[in-house]
Parts: C-alpha cells; structure tokens; sequence
C-alpha cells in the first residue's frame, strides 16, 4: 500500500500536530507517562507523534477535508457548531489579508462593545507611545497603571536583559504570564502596557483578548525607529546596521495580531492630545456602553 505521507506539505502537518501536542503538554507540566495513563495511549505512539511522525489517520482526514473543500477543523468540530458558524467560515477563507483585516473590524464594531470587559490593554509595538498613552489615560480615568515589564521585574528581581540572560525567552515568557495572570485578576480595574512581543505568546494573548478593552497603539516604521532610538533602548532590533528593515519585518509579521485588538490608535497620524482624546471616547464608551 503506498504511504499516506506523500509530501512535504504532508509531513509539516505531522509536524505542526505533534508540536503543538507537546507545547500544551509542557505548558501544563503534564510528563509523557502521565499524559499516556490519562489518555490511554502508549508512551511510545506519543514520542512518535512529538517528533512529527503521527499516524497516517492524520493526514487521511487531512486528505478527505481537502477534497471536500473544508478546513480540518470543520470535521472535528462538536456538535455545537452551528451551520452558520460553518457557512461564515467558508466565507471568509477566500477574502484577501486586506478584506479579512476589513471584516473583522466590522465584526468587532458590530458586534464586541467590550463593555464586560474591566481593564483596559494597550499592545504594539515599542515606540508606538504605550507608555505615554497609557500614563495619561489612566490618570484621566483615576486609574491605575500598571506596566507588565516592570512587574515582571519586580517579581523577578532583576532586570530583564537579566531575565534574558540567565532564562531565556521561555523563561521571560513564564514570568510575563505570571504577571498578567496576577493583574488580570485584580478587582480594581486598571490600565495595562503590554510588552511588543506578547501578541506572539498565544496563551498570554488569549487572555488579554478575553479579559481587556485593548487597544491597538501603531505607529509608522520610521517613527518607531526613531522613538527607539531616541529612547537609547535597541531591544526590539536585531541588527543596528539593519534597523529600519527589521522594524518593517516586525510590524508586518505582528499586524495580523495587533489587528485583534478591539480598537487602535495611530500615533503617526494624530497628536498626542488627539490620540488621547480618541483613546479615551472608545474605552469609556466601549467598556460603559
């Protein structure tokens, strides 16, 4: 019988499965012995599975959703998955970038006033004007905020070049959801500044999405290098001789995230008072509505 896995595209699905088992695995501190006794499958399929190299039944599935021209996920959705939900996903899968960016700020506006929502989170990009937005929101709200790099900081007791030092990204990574973990559960509403990076960190995303009013903080390439730079802090650069470009490369692979949140503010375009003035009007009429 020939072998299921025919192409490359085949084996970055195996890939892609076996890797995101074992990222949720790790996330919750569960070992490969105790994911096998809870799910009854042996230690040895789920070291397979890990390194990409699952069982064919994976890709045949794949192959049935292709040729029925569903997405995967359509056929392992529960019986709570409702027709329409369905019929708007096939709907949007053939929109441009452009066009689904475009949908779902209808959607959002239509749709998630965000009033249920207590805090509020500003995301983007270092040098888009987080700090400087958020300080002066807050204050004119009466509220706290809360910088998310200093309290990882705080709680970790050195610097973060420190934390990058000696942890790693994983390690920053643990301490920034932490520290989102202990601030989105305050009772006192509050004003949070995002690190850049967070939009990458899905889990830690998903709960600023689910849990905050947030706000899109964008700039314009050229004012975030030169904010940055003006700032002395080159962090976010990975070249100083390439710094324009890695900018550019950064905002590009983040946009699709950034765009998720419910409201943005660019700063490129208006005044300091003026993006204040909006970010003010949308949080309170869309967290009070």
């Amino acid at each position: 019988m020939k072998s299921v896995v025919t192409s490359n595209k085949d084996r970055l699905l195996l890939s892609l499965v076996g890797n995101q088992v074992r990222r949720v695995r790790q996330t919750n501190g569960i070992t490969r012995k105790e994911l096998s006794l809870r799910s009854g499958v042996s230690q040895r399929y789920l070291a397979k599975l890990e390194a990409g190299d699952g069982n064919a039944s994976i890709l045949l599935l794949k192959h049935i959703s292709d040729a029925l021209g569903l997405p995967l996920g359509n056929l392992l959705a529960d019986e709570t998955v409702s027709e329409e939900l369905v019929d708007v996903q096939e709907f949007v899968k053939h929109l441009s970038k452009s066009k689904l960016l475009k949908a779902k700020e209808i959607l959002v506006e239509s749709f998630d006033s965000g009033h249920s929502k207590k805090h509020v989170a500003l995301v983007g990009l270092r040098g888009a004007g987080k700090s400087t937005l958020g300080a002066a929101l807050a204050k004119s709200l009466g509220k706290q905020f809360i910088e998310i790099d200093k309290k990882i900081e705080s709680l970790a007791g050195i610097t973060l070049s420190e934390i990058f030092s000696l942890y790693g990204q994983d390690g920053y990574r643990r301490f920034e959801k932490a520290c989102l973990v202990d601030v989105l559960n305050e009772e006192e509403d509050c004003v949070i500044e995002t690190g850049g990076s967070v939009v990458t960190h899905k889990e830690s995303y998903d709960m600023i999405l689910s849990s905050c009013f947030t706000v899109w903080i964008k700039a314009d390439p050229e004012d975030h290098v030169n904010r940055v730079i003006n700032q002395g802090d080159t962090r976010i650069i990975s070249s100083t001789h390439r710094i324009r470009e890695d900018v550019q490369q950064i905002l590009k692979n983040r946009e699709p995230l950034y765009a998720l949140a419910n409201k943005t503010v660019n700063t490129s375009k208006f005044s300091k008072d003026t993006c204040l003035k909006k970010l003010s009007k949308m949080t309170v009429i869309g967290r009070e509505e």
